[in-house]
């Protein structure tokens, strides 16, 4: 199991990530973008690659042959997911990410919204959700320089999909993929405080010769591939009944069998 570390603000700062997004429906559109349509077999790579991100199947890599992306074989990243299960169970607010090296199979780097991993308290500011945490680990772990050289080839798994300031970090990070669970749709309707910016639409914002921190001009576009909802079906449950956010009861008549207070709970 990887060790984790602490680095401080400036090292998370430095990182860079890419970014593209990649569904299991066949396709989808965003605003002022094009659409690209792609089978579960093959794909016009050539009207892929002239997108910032590229619309694929969310399984694994036998079914993106045809296309720049590849990912690690679904097992795997079924077992990275569940690895974001355990370390979301960990804390009470359950938000577990890590970053993960396809080549190898293993783990670079963990993190997670639990003070529990961050013994000197330099993890305890409000910028330290899961995400935030995974990427500094990573930069110290492998240096910052290194990582940077590596990033296109890393994968960001997270049980939940990245808030604005995450899926942000994560482009500037130059990440290659991000493999989330739950969407902010989901926390929103279970009850969790959110900015309601999908991942998607950090993606479409990027300016046309965006690249990421600390990557040399001329290089590749960026891209990147978000396979979104992966195991929702095991992350979801994380978020039902568990939302932070309280609001009083008011009620007329007899109040004395009722809590103070009442998680908020959308229907």
């Amino acid at each position: 199991m990887p060790r984790l570390t602490v680095v401080g603000l400036a090292a998370a700062a430095s990182c860079c990530l890419l970014l593209c997004a990649i569904e299991s429906t066949a396709h989808r559109q965003w605003p002022g973008r094009h659409q690209a349509t792609v089978s579960s077999s093959s794909a016009d790579e050539a009207e892929v690659a002239s997108l910032p991100y590229a619309l694929l199947p969310a399984r694994g890599a036998e079914d993106v042959s045809g296309t720049s992306f590849t990912f690690s074989p679904r097992e795997v990243m079924e077992r990275h997911m569940r690895r974001c299960v355990e370390l979301a169970r960990q804390g009470a607010v359950p938000f577990g990410a890590l970053i993960a090296d396809p080549a190898t199979g293993k783990v670079v780097a963990e993190g997670a919204n639990n003070p529990e991993y961050d013994p000197t308290g330099r993890f305890s500011g409000p910028m330290w959700h899961g995400e935030m945490v995974a990427i500094a680990n990573a930069t110290e772990i492998l240096g910052a320089e290194e990582f940077q050289r590596r990033a296109r080839s890393l994968e960001l798994y997270t049980s939940a999909e990245p808030c604005p300031m995450c899926a942000s970090t994560a482009v500037w990070a130059g990440l290659r993929t991000v493999i989330f669970g739950s969407s902010i749709q989901t926390l929103v309707r279970d009850g969790y405080p959110q900015i309601e910016i999908a991942m998607e639409e950090v993606v479409s914002r990027l300016s046309p010769h965006f690249t990421p921190t600390g990557s040399k001009a001329g290089r590749a576009p960026f891209r990147m591939a978000l396979v979104p909802g992966f195991l929702k079906e095991e992350t979801d449950p994380l978020y039902k009944h568990t939302a932070p956010v309280a609001v009083p009861i008011v009620n007329a008549g007899n109040t004395a069998s009722l809590p103070n207070w009442v998680a908020i709970q959308n229907s």
